[in-house]
């Protein structure tokens, strides 16, 4: 398998296993950043000044004395935005390049695929497989980050998208 597909793997069952810290270090820091102004969106909406804690909430190892009941909010919608479990899924063969720097990772739902002979999961010709996309971006040799859930999203308020996953195949 190859590396970016096991990150990206890896990070789905930190989220599911509610690892939000250690997920959440894994996280590109606009989509962290995105992540604090939706789950503070509530308090904007009151006309609350969030800016100043999504800063602070936005940073890899946040310090906030209120961030265990943030990584809870947080965990939760992360884990609504991947929709299946890390045992429901499985990635596929390849990566595809969207940008120098990013790369889409699809994790299938196994029930969407067929079983081969040897118990190989597989698409079969013409079929058509549901799919988690995760977007990892590389940060130098050997570090990856995920940059976004089903979609690359702009930082600022509202939340608004730079990039829509193509229609699953």
């Amino acid at each position: 398998m190859v590396a970016v597909q096991e990150f990206a793997q890896a990070w789905h069952r930190l989220v599911f296993d509610n690892e939000i810290a250690e997920a959440w270090r894994q996280m590109e820091g606009d989509f962290r950043r995105v992540v604090a102004q939706t789950a503070l969106g509530a308090a904007r909406a009151r006309g609350e000044a969030v800016d100043l804690v999504v800063e602070d909430l936005a940073v890899a190892e946040p310090q906030r004395p209120d961030v265990d009941e943030f990584f809870a909010v947080a965990g939760r919608m992360l884990e609504e935005a991947c929709v299946a479990p890390p045992e429901l899924v499985w990635p596929g063969r390849t990566v595809r390049f969207e940008a120098p720097a990013l790369e889409v990772v699809r994790l299938y739902l196994l029930s969407d695929l067929a079983m081969g002979p040897g118990g190989a999961r597989y698409l079969p010709d013409g079929q058509s497989a549901r799919a988690l996309t995760l977007i990892t971006s590389f940060h130098g040799p050997g570090v990856l980050r995920i940059a976004g859930v089903g979609r690359l999203m702009a930082p600022g308020w509202p939340p608004t998208v730079w990039w829509e996953p193509p229609a699953e195949v």
